[in-house]
């Protein structure tokens, strides 16, 4: 989306919750909670928790998950988790910069889709909670290598596209297991993605083409102050229509 698109979304009145409050929204994820956070003003999108930690590959949230949910459902009453997992296991950080995981294949699509498999069976035991697994936003290895100053970038163009294509595949499978428990997540990617004319073939044709405005993040991978607003309301509208009847 355009910066204007994101304000006009920002502006839109909010969506009224019900009268009586089913589940506690709380989001398991890595450091993009600690910038959403931040950046609650309304009530709605303070009283989201956040079990949030910086660079958390997925087996360690996972394992604090294990370790924690019986005492947390005990503090909180039923909880609805949304599950933001999995960026930091598609990448992975070398001293200051980043490069794709899995330069080829799907093992780590695989490996994250086993966690999220172990995170529903481990839900299953609190049955009157609920689980929603939410999409990851498209994010650039070669825009992030560049805010650290990395003086070879060519390399990370080819590792954009792969990373791009395993992201959309993983999307895909979380809507399927969205679908199956009845339920759906944002799509945070699309604040992302703007269409641009481009004319192609010998008559000049005009046509539409999306492209992803990486300006909206901070350095590649973190939104910047208005996207993650725009996040945040997209999940606090969410755990609106999950949380309230």
């Amino acid at each position: 989306m355009s910066v204007n698109k994101l304000v006009k979304f920002l502006g839109k009145p909010r969506i009224q919750q019900g009268n009586s409050k089913t589940h506690t929204p709380v989001v398991l994820t890595d450091s993009k909670g600690n910038w959403l956070k931040r950046k609650a003003e309304h009530r709605s999108e303070r009283d989201i928790i956040w079990w949030a930690k910086s660079s958390d590959k997925i087996k360690n949230r996972f394992d604090w998950l294990e370790a924690n949910i019986v005492h947390e459902i005990k503090r909180l009453g039923n909880i609805r988790l949304y599950v933001w997992l999995g960026t930091c296991d598609l990448t992975t950080k070398n001293k200051k910069f980043i490069s794709v995981t899995s330069p080829h294949g799907d093992e780590t699509i695989d490996y994250i889709l086993s966690y999220y498999r172990k995170i529903e069976k481990l839900m299953q035991n609190h049955p009157n909670s609920r689980v929603t697994f939410l999409e990851i936003p498209l994010y650039s290895i070669y825009e992030y290598n560049k805010q650290k100053n990395h003086t070879d970038l060519d390399q990370f163009t080819e590792q954009d596209i792969e990373l791009n294509r395993q992201i959309y595949k993983l999307n895909q499978e979380i809507r399927e297991i969205n679908r199956a428990a009845n339920c759906h997540s944002p799509s945070f990617t699309s604040d992302l993605i703007y269409k641009t004319t481009v004319k192609k073939g010998g008559h000049r044709r005009a046509e539409n083409k999306k492209k992803h405005n990486f300006q909206l993040l901070v350095d590649g991978i973190h939104p910047t102050n208005l996207l993650a607003k725009t996040w945040l309301r997209r999940i606090a509208e969410k755990y609106k229509e999950d949380c309230w009847t």
